[in-house]
Formats: C-alpha cells, sequence, structure tokens
C-alpha cells in the first residue's frame, strides 16, 4: 500500500487480539484492535486491511455490512486449524487471503508484501462493484428488469415479449435507467450491471 500497512484486526477473543497485536506491530505501520462488527461500524476505517478471526460468523457479518455500506476492504482472515473447505469458502465469499493462527511473524512478513502488490486492483474492482451496486439500487423494479434483459442481450422488442408491455414503454424505462445511472449510452448502463452483479 502507498502509506504503509495498516491493519484492523476484528477479533472478539480479548487475549488472542493482544497476542496478534503484540506479536506483528513490528511489522505494520499501525494496527487498529476492534472487538466485533459493530466497533468496527462505528469508526469505519478509512482504508487499509482487515485482518479477521473467522469463527464461521464474523466474516460473513463484515461481508453484509460491506453490501449495506456500498463500501469495501481487503479482508484476511485467520483460524486455528482450518479445514481446506472453509478456506475455500472464504475465498469464494469475498476473502483475499488466508492465514493459519498463531500468525507467525514470517508469514505476516510475507503475505503482507504479497496482498499490497495486488491490492490496488482488487481495490478498484470491489469499489466500482460497490458503487454500481449503489446506482442499480435507486431504480425502480421495472427498471432494473430491463436493464437486466438489455445486458442479457436482448433488444427492445424481445424485452417489451419478455416483461408483457410495449415496445415504446421498454424505450421510456432504458431512457430512464440510463439517465438514473448517470450514464451517457446503454452501453455504459450494460456495464453497470455487470459491475453490479445484475448481469453475469
Amino acid at each position: 500500500m502507498e502509506d504503509g500497512i495498516f491493519l484492523n484486526l476484528i477479533d472478539q477473543d480479548d487475549n488472542r487480539r493482544a497476542s496478534i497485536v503484540s506479536s506483528i506491530s513490528e511489522y505494520v505501520d499501525h494496527i487498529e484492535p476492534y472487538a466485533d462488527p459493530g466497533e468496527l461500524a462505528a469508526a469505519w476505517p478509512r482504508g487499509g486491511l482487515l485482518l479477521v478471526h473467522d469463527d464461521g460468523v464474523l466474516v460473513d457479518r463484515i461481508l453484509s455490512l460491506f453490501e449495506e455500506r456500498f463500501q469495501w476492504l481487503p479482508i484476511v482472515a485467520y483460524r486455528q486449524n482450518p479445514e481446506s473447505t472453509r478456506i475455500v469458502d472464504a475465498l469464494v465469499s469475498g476473502v483475499i487471503d488466508y492465514l493459519p493462527f498463531p500468525i507467525t511473524n514470517e508469514a505476516v512478513r510475507q503475505r503482507l508484501a504479497t496482498i499490497s502488490e495486488r491490492i490496488h486492483d482488487i481495490k478498484v474492482t470491489r469499489e466500482n462493484s460497490a458503487r454500481a451496486k449503489k446506482l442499480i439500487a435507486k431504480l425502480s423494479q421495472r427498471e432494473e428488469q430491463v436493464l437486466r434483459l438489455l445486458a442479457s442481450g436482448m433488444s427492445n422488442k424481445d424485452i417489451a415479449k419478455v416483461l408483457d408491455i410495449s415496445p415504446r414503454t421498454v424505450e421510456i424505462h432504458r431512457a430512464n435507467t440510463v439517465r438514473k445511472l448517470g450514464c451517457g449510452c446503454s452501453a455504459s448502463a450494460i456495464r453497470i450491471a455487470f459491475e453490479g452483479g445484475l448481469a453475469s
């Protein structure tokens, strides 16, 4: 990261949290501890990595916070003796790396250096996704349907048949959608649909 390594540590166990802060603080520029997602939400960090204890619930709660706030920070999860299926599930859900606990100094040094190199591209992608979801949330249900079908490659005439409305009504919804998304054309609106997960 450009300004050094800033960690936000979220762990509900006081002793484990204190142990991690003590063992890795010399390898990062700053580490901010939080007991739970509520504390994190109340003092939302401006940047950095989230180092999160994966107790089976905590990572999902934080990912839900990202959805609510339309914001994203990279998550590195950790757990003692994690099963490979749990690591895979966490990575699929949006975690960018996974460390075994106890976290060793060598692991922190190597992993954080690797993560820092690729974090910019990941951050841009996730922030674009969050921005797109925020824009899509402004659409009416019908406008969202039109955008989804438009992104799937359908013409106005095809969309009209699927939704059982006239092609002219589709044109109106399409124009409103483009305007609400702040786009200059349908192509830009389709890009937002893909970034926001409305189309795949």
